[in-house]
């Protein structure tokens, strides 16, 4: 299959103006990537509609010019979360397209020929009925934590020859998650510098982890509500109790655990850096 990925990430904050630019842009990066003159002037019409105008076009102009199946992978859907006057549009569209997909062969139209991958970082707060939702459909799957096992040969991907003690102190430190393993590996093999000197200055100005600690910390700052449940998560020595909302929304910015409703740091790091800035 051809493959096309599509960074929400990288679209200009303009972009998300309005639902008719999103799209524009969306079919314009899609076309871009698989050599397709993208006609959109022609194509575009006011009076239908933007998600029947994109729809349209990808039905009668551009999986036409396909010989072959495409893979069209959403990646940092995330982004759009932020924009909920065009997100439940764009969501529900993503939606439709899935259906036709399925219901759809060579004999009766050309969506058999699309495939997508959405990929988000965070749940989704935005109001959609189970009806509009992409993410309901299809075969979902959570990026699991890192074990030590898949740490260690990680770390000889990047030719580091790490003992159990390193591993498991860099575990003790950030938990298993991908992101901040991937950093940490990425960093100390293009830097040479070693395990120790980032570990001792993890929660610093100077350490690797500063700028995505202080991201972390900007999105707390968006849901005020969640700002005192996390103070006491961070500062406590015991789990708390969470209500399943406010519970919810914590796990799914990865900076809790939860077991039976009760929230724990997530991991180590977060404990430190969010303990101290929240008091």
């Amino acid at each position: 299959m051809q493959t096309v990925i599509v960074s929400l990430r990288l679209a200009d904050a303009d972009i998300f103006a309005n639902l008719d630019r999103f799209l524009q842009w969306f079919c314009a990066i899609v076309c871009d990537q698989l050599d397709i003159e993208a006609d959109l002037a022609d194509q575009w019409k006011p009076i239908f509609g933007s998600n029947y105008n994109c729809t349209h076009y990808f039905s009668q102009v551009l999986l036409p010019q396909l010989e072959q199946a495409v893979v069209i992978a959403l990646d940092d859907v995330d982004v759009l979360f932020q924009h909920p006057a065009i997100a439940a549009d764009v969501l529900g569209l993503l939606r439709a397209w899935c259906e036709k997909a399925k219901h759809s062969n060579d004999s009766t139209d050309e969506w058999y020929k699309l495939r997508l991958v959405v990929i988000h970082s965070t749940e989704v707060y935005i109001p959609l009925n189970q009806h509009q939702s992409p993410f309901n459909i299809g075969l979902s799957i959570e990026l699991p934590e890192f074990t030590p096992q898949q740490v260690t040969e990680f770390a000889k991907r990047y030719e580091l020859i790490w003992s159990a003690q390193q591993v498991k102190n860099l575990i003790a430190l950030v938990g298993g998650k991908p992101n901040l393993i991937h950093l940490t590996l990425e960093w100390i093999a293009s830097q040479g510098v070693n395990l120790e000197t980032v570990l001792s200055e993890a929660v610093t100005a100077q350490g690797i982890y500063y700028e995505h600690l202080r991201q972390q910390f900007r999105l707390v700052h968006r849901h005020p509500a969640l700002i005192l449940l996390l103070k006491q998560v961070m500062t406590q020595p015991e789990p708390v109790k969470c209500p399943p909302l406010e519970g919810f929304q914590l796990e799914s910015l990865g900076l809790v655990k939860l077991n039976n409703q009760a929230a724990s740091p997530s991991c180590e790091l977060y404990r430190q850096y969010l303990g101290e800035v929240l008091k």
